[in-house]
């Protein structure tokens, strides 16, 4: 069966796999990175959203998950804000290749405070998705692999408070 898969996909695999048994599935399927001290949660999140409008990424929604659950339950919550981005060109080639992308769509960025007080920017690794996909035309898979590229962009600026960025 591993033969159906490339060379590349067998070591990514290796290293998830290895991901898995010293974390938890849940952590080893994304990728993420911590906010810097000094950098206010509504500063990291105006540089995300001034990012993403540079790299032609569309900010589709966002939801501050911490207070429905405040709402909810009557209690603080930890911070936890879910934004969708979509990069409306890559999202139609994968799901021209296969529908069940829908699921993974628009490519979310997940900002959560952790209970150490600690703020945590983290997206799934499309990597895992791309490399365990058989027959995807490579051009599908550089556009989204890009795609991913931008997240990253993106994130990082939210963590570094970052608002002015080029497209280097």
């Amino acid at each position: 069966l591993a033969h159906s898969f490339n060379d590349e996909f067998i070591g990514f695999f290796g290293k998830f796999v290895e991901q898995v048994l010293k974390k938890d599935l849940a952590s080893a399927m994304i990728i993420k990175t911590r906010l810097e001290k000094g950098v206010e949660i509504k500063q990291a999140i105006d540089a995300m959203k001034k990012h993403a409008d540079q790299w032609n990424i569309k900010l589709i929604s966002s939801y501050p998950l911490h207070n429905k659950i405040k709402a909810l339950t009557g209690k603080p919550y930890l911070f936890v804000e879910i934004f969708e981005f979509c990069d409306v060109a890559v999202a139609a080639s994968l799901l021209e290749h296969n529908p069940d992308f829908a699921a993974y769509l628009p490519c979310r960025i997940a900002v959560y405070e952790d209970k150490s007080g600690q703020i945590w920017f983290a997206t799934l690794n499309m990597e895992l998705l791309l490399h365990g996909t058989q027959g995807i035309d490579p051009i599908v898979k550089v556009q989204a692999l890009k795609n991913q590229e931008i997240l990253l962009k993106i994130m990082g600026a939210g963590a570094h408070g970052v608002l002015r960025t080029s497209q280097q």
